[in-house]
């Protein structure tokens, strides 16, 4: 019962939170008109603060049907600035266009409709005239925005591969153990996030939503933010067992920052170290080894689904692959991406740290599953995380960056 409301809640969020938006979008417009709109920015404020305080459906309906109203109030008074507003609308249209430029798209049917728009408007006489240009304008500024998301996707993931092939070309790991080169931020390319990224656009593509463009566009930025922060951590000297910046910009960047927001893990993959948040408190801080240059693990927001103790992990490689491996005992593993990207022991290593997850020595002698990295996973010490697994509950946050 209690899930099937709150599945209300959120559905009727949405609407309501569409109906803010419109409210406020409304209330640019008529300041952009140079109309007086202290009356309706007050309602706006109550507005959000209704908003922001609702948790039940019916706080969320009551907001909707007040904002319905609202909104007629506002529309009236818009036609009456019709004229100022559509000078107004004309700007951002111009703006729009010059920004659908910036990301390298074709603008010359937009710059049409404009110039017809701005003609419209200059010869229209009457109210009449006016709600019709008005209307106009907001047709053509509605069908430029699909192209206007879908050129920011694809400009953001160009600039994204762009960055992760510059930085990792220019900070690599030579490794003395077998001769290779490699990108420190391997991660974010094509055989990691990278590819997701090419995923999501390319969906976004096939089925031609705005949704899926903006959803697109929130995992790219994600992306670069997590990026951003390993370029940023490379350079940091601070003790790997103590608090990193990156470690707080990352817990800042994702909400969970605050003296309440609970166990967060946070992985740096460029120091292969695991560090144990409670509250905004550093608690612990782990080595550990991440996923190899092929097999790496996926940087992001997660969150712990499955505890496992024991269980036995069974590769999903044919035998022959190189990356197959016999049924495998596990004391303690905590699952937080799906796919079967675990927290667990790793008891066949002794080597963790700083590039153990590229090929290397193993300190208790190197076999086919401790001289590189992991297959996805995060491997720990079976003391550490024997020590961290009772610690853990059912969906703390888990940051890899």
């Amino acid at each position: 019962y209690n899930a099937k409301r709150s599945t209300q809640a959120l559905q009727l969020m949405g609407s309501a939170y569409n109906s803010i938006t419109a409210f406020q979008q409304d209330i640019k417009q008529l300041q952009a008109s140079h109309l007086d709109t202290t009356a309706l920015n007050q309602q706006y404020q109550q507005d959000l603060q209704t908003f922001r305080s609702a948790t039940q459906p019916e706080d969320f309906s009551t907001l909707i049907t007040q904002l319905a109203a609202q909104l007629q109030v506002t529309t009236v008074y818009s036609t009456q600035a019709i004229p100022y507003v559509g000078a107004a609308k004309l700007q951002q249209f111009s703006a729009d266009i010059t920004q659908l430029k910036a990301y390298g798209q074709s603008t010359t049917s937009y710059q049409q409709k404009l110039n017809a728009d701005q003609q419209a408007l200059t010869t229209a006489k009457t109210i009449s005239d006016y709600l019709r240009v008005s209307a106009q304008i907001d047709h053509d500024i509605a069908s430029l925005q699909l192209s206007l998301t879908a050129g920011e996707a694809t400009y953001l993931l160009k600039q994204f591969h762009q960055q992760v092939t510059s930085w990792g070309q220019s900070h690599q790991y030579h490794n003395p153990y077998d001769g290779g080169s490699y990108n420190l931020d391997y991660e974010y390319d094509e055989q990691g996030v990278g590819s997701d990224a090419d995923s999501a656009v390319q969906y976004a593509q096939s089925t031609g939503a705005m949704a899926d463009y903006q959803s697109a566009i929130s995992l790219i930025k994600n992306n670069m933010a997590n990026l951003q922060a390993m370029e940023a951590d490379y350079s940091d000297k601070t003790p790997w067992n103590q608090p990193h910046a990156t470690d707080l910009q990352m817990m800042k960047y994702y909400g969970v920052s605050s003296a309440s927001s609970g166990q967060v893990l946070v992985v740096s993959l460029i120091e292969q170290t695991l560090r144990y948040y409670n509250n905004g408190k550093l608690v612990r801080a782990f080595q550990i080894v991440s996923g190899q240059y092929m097999k790496p693990s996926p940087p992001g927001l997660w969150s712990i689904f499955l505890r496992q103790s024991p269980t036995t992990f069974k590769s999903t490689e044919p035998k022959g692959s190189a990356f197959w491996y016999p049924d495998t005992k596990i004391q303690y593993a905590m699952e937080y991406h799906e796919g079967g990207y675990f927290f667990h022991d790793a008891w066949w290593r002794c080597t963790f740290g700083v590039h153990a997850n590229f090929p290397h020595s193993d300190a208790c002698g190197t076999t086919d599953f401790n001289g590189n990295g992991s297959h996805g996973c995060i491997n720990m010490a079976t003391n550490d995380i024997a020590w961290l697994y009772p610690q853990i509950a059912w969906g703390a946050t888990v940051i890899l960056y």
